[in-house]
């Protein structure tokens, strides 16, 4: 296996461990119900974590899927391309996830963040 694709799965696996401890274990809010409030070390962390395990994993699929349907490009440029598209994807999902958060989502933010996300993948294409 590549040396580039070690790192990529060592990144997938302790994000994805984090963002599912985190999902499980931990909660968003303190307090009681009629007077709480957002823990944000928390949240913070999962937003952080969904991002790294987002980008990861979805990079790793590109790649592979990429690579079966006979990319014979270098490994490392196809892999580039790739984390760039799930970082995208990840950042757009972390964007959206802290509209949902803020109460502030509807359907013309969500459908501006994609809008965003696809033009500035066809920008960085190059």
């Amino acid at each position: 296996m590549k040396r580039f694709l070690v790192l990529g799965f060592i990144i997938l696996i302790l994000s994805a461990g984090v963002f599912f401890y985190l999902i499980r274990y931990t909660e968003p809010f303190t307090g009681q119900p009629p007077e709480f409030s957002l823990n944000y070390q928390n949240i913070i962390f999962f937003i952080l974590s969904l991002f790294f395990f987002l980008t990861s994993l979805v990079s790793l699929v590109l790649y592979f899927i990429s690579r079966l349907s006979g990319d014979y490009q270098e490994p490392r440029y196809t892999y580039r391309r790739s984390l760039r598209r799930g970082a995208l994807v990840g950042l757009g999902t972390v964007i959206i996830a802290i509209l949902l958060l803020t109460r502030t989502a509807n359907l013309l933010t969500i459908l501006l963040t994609i809008g965003v996300m696809v033009s500035l993948e066809f920008t960085l294409r190059g």
